[in-house]
């Protein structure tokens, strides 16, 4: 077991500046961080994603709907009317009650854009959530997003509502087909990006140049688009 530690121990000083730059303790068997390197920096998923929105950013207008919030909407699509989704009313206007595990009818066909980032690993049966995110949708709407693929449990999620998916491209393609008429998956990561993910080093601590080399058998995070026919 030291062997090994001390094995990755050295392959990560070829990727994580901080093993150059100052000394890390680490306890062998244990990752460097359990909230995916929040509390060290930027995650590495949630640059991946900022990288993947930047190339589909637009001035497209319409009514935009976001899971969890409008960050991405606002930043990417600012001429788009921002609404978010939750699971219970939080008395805003802007707010869309809906659980995509049952659906809402009252909202079907309603908008032109929906962002649902890492939302699908912590729901049961994605299948059927992916086909109540297609119902809100207008013919032609799309859906923008990501899932984790090679990932530590999301321990805040998983006592909460349940972590309970891990996705590879090919899944995740597969399932939004079923219910829409264009589907596309880019799948992020590389081996060492991908230890570096599970051992929650945050995105300032890895080489920018291995942040953007990618391995398909290697798919640490996956981000999607799918068109509503």
């Amino acid at each position: 077991m030291q062997l090994l530690y001390t094995r990755l121990a050295h392959r990560l000083k070829g990727l994580a500046r901080p093993f150059v730059r100052m000394h890390v303790v680490q306890t062998p068997g244990q990752p460097i961080s359990r909230v995916f390197g929040r509390d060290r920096g930027l995650s590495i998923d949630r640059w991946w994603i900022d990288r993947y929105f930047e190339r589909h950013a637009s001035e497209r207008t319409g009514r935009g709907l976001e899971v969890g919030g409008t960050e991405y909407l606002r930043a990417w699509f600012p001429k788009m009317q921002a609404h978010h989704l939750e699971f219970a009313d939080d008395g805003t206007p802007d707010c869309v009650v809906c659980d995509l595990q049952v659906g809402n009818p009252a909202h079907a066909a309603s908008f032109d854009l929906l962002i649902a980032t890492q939302v699908f690993n912590f729901i049961y049966e994605p299948r059927v959530a992916i086909g109540h995110a297609a119902a809100l949708l207008a013919p032609g709407g799309v859906m923008l997003g990501s899932v984790g693929g090679i990932s530590q449990i999301s321990r805040f999620d998983a006592d909460r509502w349940g972590h309970y998916q891990s996705f590879t491209p090919q899944c995740i393609e597969r399932m939004l087909r079923e219910h829409f008429a264009e589907a596309s998956v880019e799948s992020f990561g590389n081996v060492d990006t991908a230890c570096a993910f599970l051992h929650g080093l945050a995105a300032e601590e890895v080489d920018r140049e291995l942040l953007t080399q990618h391995d398909r058998d290697y798919p640490a995070f996956v981000c999607f688009r799918a068109v509503k026919g």
